[in-house]
């Protein structure tokens, strides 16, 4: 089988699939491939070998492969395993797999995500009808499919479970959808059932900003696209997003994209 050695594209899958594996061994050998390799469990068990020291990798992990390294691992005969395997390279890969946080890992625990899964299917699917555009495609899923599963481990270490997840969520799409209203703290925290300081936490883990910078930036945004894009007046716009003094809306926007609302006008 030939391998991609090189590509100038930031990210490009070299073999992808999804393997389902029962009643025989099926075991695996490369010597110093090129490319990454990751393997993401999701039912059953696999045994790597690192150093010379064997891990068993089960369901809901993935396991990482790097260029340049011998690469073995086996599926045991008596367990039924589905794994997908993707190979990629390009010039972008060491700074994805950082952003993520799992470039140095052997083994990382993501669990097992229906959403990455489904990502994941359609990228194998991409990479097989080899349509318009694949390459990219492919590529845009995969990242998709690693973020997911990195938002999970994010919200395994700071104990935020899918139901709590889903609330913040809804507060997200209150706020885009009631960006005129300004709400306390308090009247988020009570829509998730939380506390204000547990809410702004969890918050601020999903989104990278607490609920006050997030909702001042939802307020931004959308005056900034009425100035461009809408025919009312500044202190209109101003009302709309729920500010009622004129000079502060003025330095809001100022603060926030250098310009004032006039010179974002033309």
């Amino acid at each position: 089988m030939a391998f991609i050695k090189t590509s100038d594209k930031f990210l490009e899958i070299n073999s992808c699939d999804l393997q389902h594996l029962y009643g025989s061994r099926s075991q695996y050998k490369y010597d110093n491939r090129l490319d990454y390799g990751i393997h993401y469990i999701l039912k059953g068990s696999c045994t790597i070998e690192d150093k010379g020291e064997r891990i068993l990798v089960e369901a809901g992990e993935i396991y990482i492969y790097y260029p340049d390294e011998d690469q073995f691992y086996f599926y045991s005969e008596h367990v039924e395993t589905e794994v997908f395997y993707i190979n990629f390279v390009g010039t972008g890969c060491e700074a994805v797999l950082r952003e993520l946080g799992f470039f140095g890992k052997r083994v990382v625990k993501v669990g097992v995500s229906e959403r990455a899964k489904d990502l994941l299917i359609e990228m194998v699917h991409e990479y097989y009808a080899k349509r318009p555009m694949w390459g990219i495609n492919c590529a845009s899923l995969f990242c998709q499919a690693l973020a997911t599963l990195a938002r999970n481990v994010i919200q395994e270490e700071n104990n935020i479970t899918a139901p709590l997840h889903s609330s913040v969520d809804g507060v997200i799409r209150y706020m885009h959808t009631h960006y005129g209203e300004n709400n306390s703290l308090e009247f988020y925290a009570n829509m998730c059932h939380l506390s204000v300081g547990r809410f702004s936490h969890i918050f601020k883990t999903t989104t990278g900003m607490s609920p006050k910078q997030y909702m001042t930036k939802v307020k931004v945004d959308s005056a900034v696209y009425m100035l461009k894009n809408r025919p009312f007046s500044i202190a209109k716009i101003a009302e709309m997003i729920g500010v009622f003094d004129p000079n502060y809306f003025c330095r809001l926007i100022k603060k926030h994209t250098g310009k004032t609302p006039l010179q974002l006008r033309k």
